[in-house]
């Protein structure tokens, strides 16, 4: 039986310098119930060299035959680890070892906790990138209600590893919602067990690039208001596959109602986002959404609608004012 309580997970391809300092920096923990799992996806620059010259029997290095791209090797990262939990952290990034014996305590003595977040800092600064409050939240309901898609950076979110439905998770591989594959094992994980928000620092980001790891879908950048509605239809997908509650259902339709309503709105204003943009995408847009029959039927939706225009110009106006 294993004594690993923690799995510290690291995706990587091609950063060797970069991998090998998270790893270096991740083992001044000295606990033995921790492991550093690395999934190299077939890097070229001498990564598993890197990994390799690092001494330390709690560092687990794996490569892949070839590139699977990184939602499918987060999913790989969950199938090699061994530990009771997983704690994603990207290799640019940082963990904050000092927090990990925290981490640890809170695993073995809650034992209805499947999913820890914690709040986020900035490496080389005092400023937070994302911030929580001290609170447990009970599965299902209340945790999917003020935290389902809040926030996808991947570094820093810890789950369950018994409670991961691993095989529901890859029928999202090539849709979409693929390169958030983190947020689809959050809900996971939600739905399963309480989650634990702490005001404590649990990692530091260095230089965010918000891109997806698989760049385009279907010849589009992930930010183009067209995949936004393709994300839209999978995320409704995902909420009926994962709760049968009516309540829940309800309330998480009706704020993926408020993004939809904003789709045509941010499809005019992408369209100053050449080469992808342009001014047919905005009926594209409004098509596809009355293609979807959770939104064509829903009024929330509707009433939403004509207001969203006036929202974005008061928005726009306060921000132009708060620069002046």
């Amino acid at each position: 039986m294993s004594n690993i309580i923690l799995s510290i997970c690291i995706p990587t391809y091609n950063r060797s310098k970069l991998v090998s300092e998270c790893v270096r920096w991740t083992i001044s923990c000295p606990s033995q119930e921790i492991e550093i799992v690395v999934s190299d996806n077939a890097s070229t620059d001498g990564t598993q060299e890197a990994i390799k010259k690092i001494n330390d029997p709690r560092v687990k290095y794996y490569r892949n035959d070839e590139n699977i791209g990184y939602p499918a090797n987060i999913l790989k990262l969950a199938e090699r680890a061994t530990g009771d939990f997983l704690l994603y952290i990207s290799d640019e990034d940082r963990v904050a070892v000092d927090e990990i014996p925290w981490i640890l305590n809170i695993i073995k003595t809650n034992k209805n906790i499947t999913h820890i977040l914690g709040s986020i800092g900035k490496m080389g600064s005092k400023k937070i990138s994302k911030a929580y409050k001290d609170e447990i939240l009970k599965a299902g309901y209340e945790s999917l209600t003020k935290l389902f898609w809040d926030y996808s950076h991947g570094s820093g979110i810890i789950f369950k590893r018994e409670v991961l439905d691993l095989n529901h998770a890859k029928k999202y591989l090539g849709t979409a919602l693929e390169p958030y594959m983190d947020l689809i094992l959050e809900t996971q994980a939600m739905v399963a067990g309480d989650t634990l928000c702490t005001s404590r620092i649990l990692c530091y980001v260095g230089e965010i690039q918000l891109e997806s790891r698989q760049p385009l879908f279907q010849g589009r950048p992930y930010w183009h208001p067209v995949n936004r509605v393709f994300q839209l239809k999978e995320r409704i997908k995902l909420i009926c596959d994962l709760t049968n509650e009516k309540r829940t259902q309800k309330a998480l339709l009706k704020k993926q109602m408020l993004h939809a309503s904003n789709y045509p709105v941010y499809a005019f204003t992408c369209i100053f986002r050449p080469p992808y943009s342009h001014f047919s995408d905005i009926l594209r847009v409004l098509r596809l959404l009355l293609s979807i029959k959770e939104v064509r039927r829903n009024p929330y939706f509707w009433f939403n609608l004509p207001i969203q225009p006036i929202r974005r110009a008061i928005t726009y106006i306060k921000r132009k004012v708060g620069h002046a």
